[in-house]
Order: structure tokens, then sequence, then C-alpha cells
């Protein structure tokens, strides 16, 4: 009897003892997630004020060159007028999409991006399934981007080397939402804005990557295949976000790629990966950038992939669009405030109308 209680004291203790170390190790564990998260809100405070900073500096600088002022004052004139019946035809204004957007930070920039569309679908490659990537997604990208992006090459160390701490936060944090790490590492990357450690706008790595999907440009795409592996296999595991309004914000130097390109009832065709946002002052902020007159676009869709939570710049509320995305122009360019709206609802594929 004395041994049998003996045996059941110890067993107690036991149950006692790991009962305090499951304790010690889940304070372990949400004092790390607590470290991980104050230190992701500190990196987005600085992200932050260095992209307001800029973007304040942009706004606020004004080009003396006589070709811009006509071009201003053409837009502000079309800005007074409107648009509408009988209107007359307005004068032609060279824009150039590396002078426009660099007047904008990074998710304005990207939204700026392809925005003269395709006139219908062109097959893109199957980097998910048929590509098999030579490494992990940090090796890809260092091995792959230098030769295949020569643009943005000796930014490789510093992006590969930031994405990797933002990345491991989010894992850290429990802000993955079901991504491997270096899926999170991909979109991160994506994301990512060289601007803040001094380079320019035509070094980052998105405006580099950007034109080559909507290209098609298969020789560049060959060269950095393994990256867009892990990058669209994440963007397919996220899961789409539900059919709602979203926006699109352009400055008023595009105004009139947008006015010739997306007229009422015309179907558009977005190639490339598409940036957009579920808030519309982010929009009407990079419409702005110049002034009043640029364009915001609401465009319904429902096959949109949030990635606000896996971005370097988390307070734009990023949503992409991904390639091939078709819509057709509910309601052209009209005035509201101190932009014009343009409104597009996504398309359904359906080849039910032909016999092929």
């Amino acid at each position: 009897m004395e041994q049998r209680e003996q045996e059941q004291r110890a067993l107690r203790e036991e149950q006692r003892r790991n009962a305090q170390d499951e304790q010690r190790r889940q304070a372990e564990k949400e004092r790390l997630a607590a470290e991980a998260k104050a230190e992701r809100k500190k990196l987005e405070a600085e992200i932050r004020a260095k992209v307001e900073a800029e973007a304040k500096a942009q706004r606020e600088a004004e080009t003396e060159a006589a070709k811009e002022k006509a071009n201003q004052e053409a837009v502000d004139k079309q800005a007074a007028a409107g648009y509408g019946a009988g209107a007359s035809a307005t004068p032609e204004i060279a824009v150039s999409h590396q002078s426009v957007a660099a007047t904008v930070s990074g998710g304005g920039a990207r939204q700026l991006m392809g925005l003269i569309p395709q006139k219908y679908y062109t097959v893109i490659k199957d980097f998910v399934t048929l590509v098999k990537p030579k490494g992990t997604a940090k090796e890809v990208f260092e091995g792959e981007i230098p030769t295949g992006m020569p643009a943005c090459a000796k930014w490789v160390p510093w992006l590969s080397a930031e994405a990797q701490k933002i990345a491991a936060s989010i894992m850290i944090a429990g802000m993955n939402g079901g991504l491997s790490p270096q899926q999170v590492y991909s979109i991160v990357l994506y994301t990512m804005d060289v601007r803040m450690a001094g380079g320019t706008l035509e070094e980052n790595f998105y405006y580099n990557l950007n034109p080559i999907l909507q290209k098609r440009d298969m020789e560049k795409i060959n060269k950095i295949e393994g990256y867009l592996h892990y990058l669209m296999g994440a963007l397919v595991a996220l899961p789409a976000e539900p059919e709602r309004i979203f926006t699109r914000g352009v400055p008023k130097s595009a105004f009139d790629i947008v006015h010739d390109h997306y007229t009422s009832g015309k179907r558009v065709h977005w190639s490339g990966i598409s940036s957009v946002t579920a808030n519309e002052d982010v929009s009407k902020c990079f419409a702005v950038s110049e002034g009043a007159g640029g364009v915001v676009f609401r465009i319904t869709a429902r096959s949109g992939r949030k990635i606000e939570h896996l971005s370097a710049i988390p307070t734009e509320a990023e949503i992409l669009l991904m390639p091939n995305f078709q819509g057709v122009v509910s309601r052209s360019m009209y005035q509201d405030g101190d932009v014009y709206i343009v409104d597009i609802v996504e398309e359904a594929e359906d080849t039910s109308a032909f016999v092929f």
C-alpha cells in the first residue's frame, strides 16, 4: 500500500512538473510573438515615415520646365471644362511612365504600371506547376535577379536581407495566412522600395519585373522563372477576396492615357500583375500627387489577392490582381471632387458565345 502511494505521489509530481514546463514554453512563445509584433510595428512606422516624407518632398517640388508646364496647363484646362458630348479635341500630352511614376511612392508607382491595356488575352507560363526552381526562394532570387534584371542587381543583397527580416517577423507573429516562409519572402520582395535605402525608382525590383510580365518577354522570363515560381505560387495559394470595389489611382499627367483607352463599354485587359487597394483614400492620395485632376479607377473585382499583411508597406492596403485580368468600362471618366473616376467591372471567363 505504501509503495503504491509513493508511486502515485511521484506520478502527480511528474505531472505537475510537466504542466509547469508547458506553461513556461507557452509564456516564452507569447513573449517572442509579442517582441516580433513590436519589432514589426516599429519597422512599419519607420517605413511609413520615410515614404510619407519622400511623398511630401515630391509633392512640394515644382518643375520649371516649359514642356511640363504646358502639359499641366492642358490637363488643368481639361479638369476645369470636363469631358462630354461636343468637347473639343485635347492637345496630345507626351506622358512617360517613368516620369509619372517617379512622383509617387511604392504602391502608387505599382498602381500606375501597365496602365495601357492589352487588346486581348495573352498566354502566360504556368510557373507554379511547370517550373522546378533550382533552390530556395532566397537562393533563386539572389542567383537569378542580378543577371535577369541587371537594372536592380546592385540592390539584390539589401532587398534579400530586409525581406528576410520582414518575412521572419510575419512568420513569428503568425500573420502568414498559411503561406510558407519562402512564399512570404517572395511577396515581401515584390513590395520593397529601394528608395528607402537611397536607390531610384528605376532600380526597384517591381519596376523592372512588371514590364517583363506585361510584355511576355520569354527570354527575360526564363532567367527569373525560379523566383516567379515562388511568387505566383504564393498568390495562387492566397484566397481570392470577395467581390467588392477596389481602387487604383494615377496622377493627372496620365489623364490622356486614361481618356483615350478607357471609354464606356470598352473591354480592358491587364496582362501583368496589377496593383489596387482596398482603401480608396490611398488611391486618391496617389491621384492628387501632382495636384487636382488625377484619376481613380473603381474596379469591381472578385479575383484580387490581399497582401496587406505580407507587405513591406502595409498601410497601402494593397491588393494584387492576377495576370490576365479582364474587365469592361461600365462608366467612363466623370468628375468627383478633385479627381476623375472610371468604373470597371471584372468580366467572367466565357467562351460559350463562340464555336471553335
